[in-house]
């Protein structure tokens, strides 16, 4: 059940966390902060619908 929590309770909040340090950034480069949060969320839905609509997207980094 912790694995559970962990990717299913948590995963949420981390994603939150990780768009809004990239809207963050996006400020820090000179958007505008409404520009920056739709970019960051309309990425975060993009990302979303590619998790959706191809399973067998790999979400691994085989860098070396």
């Amino acid at each position: 059940m912790d694995a559970v929590t962990a990717v299913s309770g948590s995963g949420p909040a981390y994603s939150l966390e990780w768009w809004s340090v990239l809207a963050a950034a996006g400020v820090a480069c000179g958007l505008s902060s409404e520009v920056a949060m739709c970019l960051a969320r309309q990425t975060a839905i993009g990302a979303g619908a590619m998790l959706q609509n191809f399973p067998d997207l790999s979400l691994t980094c085989e860098c070396v």
